[in-house]
C-alpha cells in the first residue's frame, strides 16, 4: 500500500511540472500575437470609421491630391486667394456649420413663440 501511494505522489509531481510547463506555454501565446491583434484592431476601426464617415474619407484623399505636386504652402496660398475673392463663403460656411450642429432644442428655444410652459 505504501508502495503505491508512493508511486501516486510521484506521478502526481511530474505531472505537476507537466502542467506548471504547458501554463508557461499558454501564457506566451498572447504576448507573441499582441502586437499583431492590436495593429489589426487598429485596422478594422479605420475601417469602420470610413464606413461611418464616408465624406471625411472622400475630403482626406482628395486633400492629399492637393498637396501631392503642390505642396502646402502652395495650397494654403490658393485657399487664401479664394477666401479674397468671396469672404462672404467663410461666413457662409460658418452658419453652415452652426445651424447643422445646434440640437433641436436650441432650435426651439432660439424662436420667439417658444413657450415651453
Amino acid at each position: 500500500m505504501k508502495n503505491r501511494l508512493a508511486n501516486i505522489l510521484a506521478r502526481r509531481r511530474v505531472l505537476l511540472t507537466r502542467i506548471a510547463d504547458q501554463r508557461a506555454r499558454v501564457a506566451e501565446i498572447p504576448t507573441r500575437w499582441e502586437k499583431q491583434l492590436a495593429l489589426a484592431d487598429i485596422g478594422f476601426k479605420a475601417v469602420r470609421m470610413a464606413n461611418r464617415h464616408p465624406i471625411l474619407l472622400s475630403g482626406a484623399v482628395s486633400a492629399l491630391l492637393a498637396f501631392r505636386h503642390k505642396g502646402m504652402i502652395a495650397v494654403a496660398l490658393l485657399g487664401w486667394r479664394l477666401l479674397h475673392r468671396d469672404p462672404a463663403a467663410l461666413v457662409a460656411g460658418y452658419h453652415y456649420l452652426t445651424a447643422k450642429t445646434r440640437s433641436s432644442k436650441n432650435k426651439q428655444e432660439s424662436r420667439p413663440d417658444f413657450n415651453p410652459n
